[in-house]
């Protein structure tokens, strides 16, 4: 059995992926949730960045997404910022996010969707469908809860880019 790499956290990796972004799209003030992708070398985790103008209610309008960056997911480093090549991207309208309903519980949320990312992304970069319980668990958890926490205007961005993650996870919950 391929032994589980060391990935560093996906905060950190988010954090990381968003400075990059601050600096070459000043422009691009929304950034998407975490995307796991192999890559050359290893997993990468993607994030999509596009304009959001936040909205009366609350809530926000998300502009379709126009750059991606991709962070190596053992080494922490942005390997990449850039235009999103022309697909699924071009062709989703601006549309409206609810703002969230109850804060506190929306973080709780977030956060709970972020620490699968870290229970998940090894044992995907590893090629692992046998999971031990504790992961098998977080697996079968996950593609519900990141289908509540997801930006419904971005659902086919991330299908288009998960794709090896999300079939993976349909694999590995069952």
């Amino acid at each position: 059995m391929k032994a589980l790499p060391r990935l560093q956290p996906i905060e950190l990796l988010q954090r990381k992926a968003s400075l990059a972004a601050l600096g070459a799209l000043p422009l691009c003030n929304y950034q998407s949730l975490p995307v796991p992708v192999p890559g050359p070398g290893g997993l990468r985790v993607a994030f999509v960045y596009g304009r959001s103008t936040p909205q009366l209610d609350g809530g926000l309008l998300i502009q379709a997404p126009r750059y991606i960056a991709l962070v190596d997911a053992e080494a922490g480093a942005v390997k990449e910022v850039r235009l999103l090549p022309g697909g699924t991207a071009d062709e989703l309208p601006s549309q409206a996010v609810a703002a969230p309903s109850g804060a506190a519980e929306s973080r709780a949320r977030r956060a709970h969707l972020l620490a699968g990312y870290d229970v998940l992304m090894p044992e995907f970069a590893a090629g692992r469908t046998h999971l031990p319980p504790g992961a098998a668990r977080v697996a079968a958890e996950f593609e519900p809860l990141f289908r509540q926490m997801a930006e419904q205007p971005l659902l086919p961005v991330y299908a288009e880019l998960g794709q090896s993650f999300f079939r993976w996870l349909a694999a590995a919950a069952t």
